[in-house]
Protein backbone atom coordinates (compact mmCIF):
# COMPACT_ATOMS: atom_id res chain seq x y z
CA UNK A 1 0.00 0.00 0.00
CA UNK A 2 1.40 3.49 -0.56
CA UNK A 3 -0.46 6.61 -0.35
CA UNK A 4 0.17 10.51 -1.51
CA UNK A 5 -1.06 13.50 -2.08
CA UNK A 6 -0.30 16.09 -5.03
CA UNK A 7 -1.19 19.51 -5.48
CA UNK A 8 -0.89 21.76 -8.38
CA UNK A 9 -1.36 25.69 -8.82
CA UNK A 10 -1.54 27.38 -12.29
CA UNK A 11 -2.50 30.53 -14.03
CA UNK A 12 -4.68 30.54 -17.03
CA UNK A 13 -4.23 33.48 -19.77
CA UNK A 14 -6.37 32.64 -22.99
CA UNK A 15 -7.55 34.65 -26.02
CA UNK A 16 -11.31 32.94 -27.00
CA UNK A 17 -12.51 32.67 -30.49
CA UNK A 18 -15.99 32.08 -30.60
CA UNK A 19 -18.28 31.18 -32.92
CA UNK A 20 -22.47 30.75 -32.81
CA UNK A 21 -25.22 29.87 -34.82
CA UNK A 22 -27.79 33.02 -34.39
CA UNK A 23 -30.49 31.00 -35.59
CA UNK A 24 -31.50 33.44 -38.28
CA UNK A 25 -28.82 31.98 -40.84
CA UNK A 26 -25.79 34.34 -39.56
CA UNK A 27 -22.74 33.10 -37.32
CA UNK A 28 -22.19 35.19 -34.66
CA UNK A 29 -18.14 35.82 -34.12
CA UNK A 30 -16.11 37.57 -31.55
CA UNK A 31 -13.31 37.31 -29.38
CA UNK A 32 -12.84 37.82 -25.33
CA UNK A 33 -9.77 36.94 -23.32
CA UNK A 34 -10.00 35.49 -19.86
CA UNK A 35 -8.09 34.72 -17.04
CA UNK A 36 -8.28 31.89 -14.00
CA UNK A 37 -6.61 31.06 -11.09
CA UNK A 38 -6.71 27.72 -10.06
CA UNK A 39 -5.40 24.85 -7.47
CA UNK A 40 -5.73 21.81 -6.66
CA UNK A 41 -5.28 19.18 -3.94
CA UNK A 42 -5.80 15.47 -4.32
CA UNK A 43 -5.47 12.79 -1.93
CA UNK A 44 -5.17 9.02 -2.48
CA UNK A 45 -4.47 5.70 -1.30
CA UNK A 46 -2.76 2.49 -3.85
CA UNK A 47 -3.38 -0.97 -3.00
CA UNK A 48 -1.19 -3.30 -5.29
CA UNK A 49 -3.59 -6.28 -6.82
CA UNK A 50 -0.55 -8.12 -8.12
CA UNK A 51 -0.64 -8.45 -12.27
CA UNK A 52 0.24 -4.51 -12.41
CA UNK A 53 -2.76 -3.61 -11.02
CA UNK A 54 -2.75 -0.68 -8.43
CA UNK A 55 -6.23 0.42 -7.12
CA UNK A 56 -7.47 2.71 -4.16
CA UNK A 57 -9.99 5.56 -3.26
CA UNK A 58 -8.85 9.40 -4.25
CA UNK A 59 -10.29 12.66 -2.44
CA UNK A 60 -9.77 15.78 -3.70
CA UNK A 61 -10.73 19.76 -4.07
CA UNK A 62 -10.31 22.65 -6.67
CA UNK A 63 -10.51 25.85 -6.15
CA UNK A 64 -10.71 28.30 -9.53
CA UNK A 65 -11.64 32.01 -9.72
CA UNK A 66 -11.21 33.99 -12.97
CA UNK A 67 -12.98 36.52 -15.23
CA UNK A 68 -13.66 36.83 -18.97
CA UNK A 69 -13.83 40.25 -20.76
CA UNK A 70 -16.35 41.81 -22.22
CA UNK A 71 -16.75 41.90 -26.11
CA UNK A 72 -19.09 42.49 -29.13
CA UNK A 73 -19.90 39.88 -31.92
CA UNK A 74 -19.04 40.56 -35.15
CA UNK A 75 -21.35 38.79 -38.12
CA UNK A 76 -24.47 37.79 -36.56
CA UNK A 77 -26.58 40.47 -38.33
CA UNK A 78 -29.61 41.41 -36.68
CA UNK A 79 -29.16 38.93 -33.88
CA UNK A 80 -25.44 39.78 -33.30
CA UNK A 81 -25.00 40.54 -29.15
CA UNK A 82 -22.71 42.62 -26.89
CA UNK A 83 -21.69 40.74 -23.98
CA UNK A 84 -20.91 42.06 -20.34
CA UNK A 85 -17.39 40.78 -18.73
CA UNK A 86 -18.21 38.18 -15.56
CA UNK A 87 -16.12 37.04 -12.90
CA UNK A 88 -16.49 33.60 -12.11
CA UNK A 89 -15.17 31.52 -8.84
CA UNK A 90 -15.60 27.59 -8.21
CA UNK A 91 -14.74 25.09 -5.22
CA UNK A 92 -15.92 21.75 -5.39
CA UNK A 93 -15.00 18.47 -3.20
CA UNK A 94 -14.36 14.91 -5.15
CA UNK A 95 -14.87 11.59 -3.83
CA UNK A 96 -14.13 8.68 -5.90
CA UNK A 97 -12.41 4.75 -6.85
CA UNK A 98 -9.33 4.56 -9.43
CA UNK A 99 -7.79 1.37 -10.73
CA UNK A 100 -4.35 1.20 -12.96
CA UNK A 101 -3.08 -1.32 -15.06
CA UNK A 102 0.75 -1.56 -16.13
CA UNK A 103 2.33 -2.93 -19.20
CA UNK A 104 5.55 -3.40 -20.44
CA UNK A 105 5.71 -3.34 -24.55
CA UNK A 106 8.85 -3.32 -26.54
CA UNK A 107 8.20 0.45 -27.20
CA UNK A 108 7.41 1.78 -23.59
CA UNK A 109 5.14 1.28 -21.07
CA UNK A 110 1.42 1.67 -21.51
CA UNK A 111 -0.65 2.38 -18.83
CA UNK A 112 -4.38 2.52 -18.71
CA UNK A 113 -6.67 3.95 -15.77
CA UNK A 114 -10.03 4.53 -15.01
CA UNK A 115 -11.41 6.33 -12.41
CA UNK A 116 -14.94 7.09 -10.83
CA UNK A 117 -16.02 10.08 -8.93
CA UNK A 118 -18.64 12.28 -7.10
CA UNK A 119 -18.36 16.31 -7.31
CA UNK A 120 -19.91 18.59 -5.73
CA UNK A 121 -19.83 22.39 -6.77
CA UNK A 122 -20.44 24.28 -3.96
CA UNK A 123 -20.62 28.02 -5.62
CA UNK A 124 -23.59 26.35 -8.55
CA UNK A 125 -25.17 30.18 -8.85
CA UNK A 126 -21.99 31.78 -9.73
CA UNK A 127 -20.48 33.11 -12.79
CA UNK A 128 -23.36 34.57 -14.60
CA UNK A 129 -22.80 36.47 -17.96
CA UNK A 130 -25.30 39.01 -19.48
CA UNK A 131 -26.30 40.07 -23.24
CA UNK A 132 -27.72 42.29 -25.03
CA UNK A 133 -29.24 42.24 -28.75
CA UNK A 134 -26.86 45.10 -30.64
CA UNK A 135 -30.24 46.24 -32.69
CA UNK A 136 -32.48 46.54 -29.84
CA UNK A 137 -33.73 49.84 -28.55
CA UNK A 138 -33.00 49.01 -24.76
CA UNK A 139 -29.43 47.92 -26.04
CA UNK A 140 -27.16 49.40 -22.71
Amino acid sequence: MSSGEKWIFNVVHKNNDISRNTGLGGRGRGDADSQSHNIRLNFGCNFNLGNNITTGPIAGVRYAMGDVDPYSERGGGRAALDYDGTDFESMVSLLGWQATHVRATTWGRLVSQVRLAWEHEYMPENGTVAASLQTSPLHW
